[in-house]
């Protein structure tokens, strides 16, 4: 009861109201296309996916996969003042399974990216 009363207590306090947009974001969603293994192997798009996966400015970290680019204005910015940056934070372990499996995939089916990936999935 006592958490329920502080919460009442507490006010949002917005300076615009929000709008709905399209923000260029360099993320997870553009590799479901790769980690759902919908590209062909001579796909343009898949080297695009896999040269922005190795670059060290991008979402590979020691740790795996971040949610977004490191690089990005977004990474590790809170969404509000209330919400700490768990939506663009470091590590996502689903995404990061898809995309390991994903990098298995194409590495063992001809093609011109077949060498990285198969060098990204060791």
């Amino acid at each position: 009861k006592q958490w329920y009363q502080r919460r009442v207590r507490e006010r949002r306090v917005v300076g615009k109201l929000p709008q709905n947009q399209f923000v260029k974001v360099q993320g997870y969603i553009n590799l479901f296309p790769f980690i759902l293994t919908l590209l062909e192997p001579s796909s343009p798009e898949l080297g695009t996916i896999l040269a922005n996966l190795k670059s060290p400015d991008g979402m590979w970290s020691q740790y795996g996969l971040c949610f977004v680019s490191k690089s990005d204005s977004y990474y590790l910015k809170a969404n509000t003042q209330h919400d700490a940056p768990y939506w663009r934070g470091p590590v996502w372990i689903n995404i990061n399974y898809l995309t390991i499996r994903a990098l298995d995939h194409y590495a063992k089916v001809s093609g011109p990216h077949q060498q990285l990936s198969s060098d990204l999935y060791k």
